[in-house]
């Protein structure tokens, strides 16, 4: 058995003829500790193992993920795209832009997020129109915990448009922002895409 397979469970014998090196490169892969005597090695690629911890996906598997990742939330999925935000210029500023902003409800917000969760997450539906009849998303907003929401037309002959902004988890308000988009019909508002660089996105 090899110290680098991570599809068959060990036997608590197997790893304790492993040598320091190979339980090492076991918990490496893993984005375990490697630090401490060969025994506490032992146990924890053991308890790895034996809870199915995966080894990390390489820097190249990352970038590639990252990479159809976006294409994915950039695809109209009718043979037609977005553009890359990083790639747009000239974004406009909330107080020079307000008045092109599209027409989103709340609506628009349930709807779009209910799309993943089709006729089972009735409590999202409940917790976001509750969250808007209690003011929490304006709250949060005039709270400073979003930032600045910045505007893109993408062209003047696109039918869709991008809104961005910096925000803060209110949990951890010492943290970097995060940021988050979306893309949006001009006319009607509705949301075509969104993300956020959270662990969530």
């Amino acid at each position: 058995m090899s110290s680098e397979d991570p599809e068959e469970s060990l036997t608590y014998n197997e790893v304790n003829s492993w040598c320091s090196d190979a339980l090492k490169l076991y918990c490496r892969q893993r984005g375990l500790k490697v630090s401490g005597r060969k025994q506490e090695l032992v146990a924890r690629v053991f308890a790895a193992s034996e809870m199915g911890i995966p080894v990390l996906p390489t820097a190249e598997e990352r970038i590639a993920t990252t990479a159809n990742e976006k294409a994915r939330l950039l695809d109209l999925g009718n043979g037609s795209s977005l553009p890359d935000l990083s790639t747009l210029k000239d974004w406009l500023r909330e107080s020079d832009a307000i008045t092109s902003w599209p027409p989103i409800f709340l609506s628009d917000i349930t709807v779009f997020l209910m799309e993943d969760h089709p006729g089972k997450d009735v409590a999202l539906h409940e917790r976001v129109l509750n969250e808007y009849n209690e003011g929490k998303a304006y709250r949060l907003y005039e709270s400073g915990w979003l930032k600045e929401i910045y505007w893109h037309p993408i062209s003047t002959a696109s039918e869709f448009c991008f809104l961005k902004a910096n925000c803060t988890h209110t949990m951890t308000i010492g943290d970097t922002p995060h940021t988050a988009w979306i893309a949006a019909d001009k006319k009607c508002g509705k949301i075509v895409s969104a993300y956020c660089t959270c662990v969530a996105g």
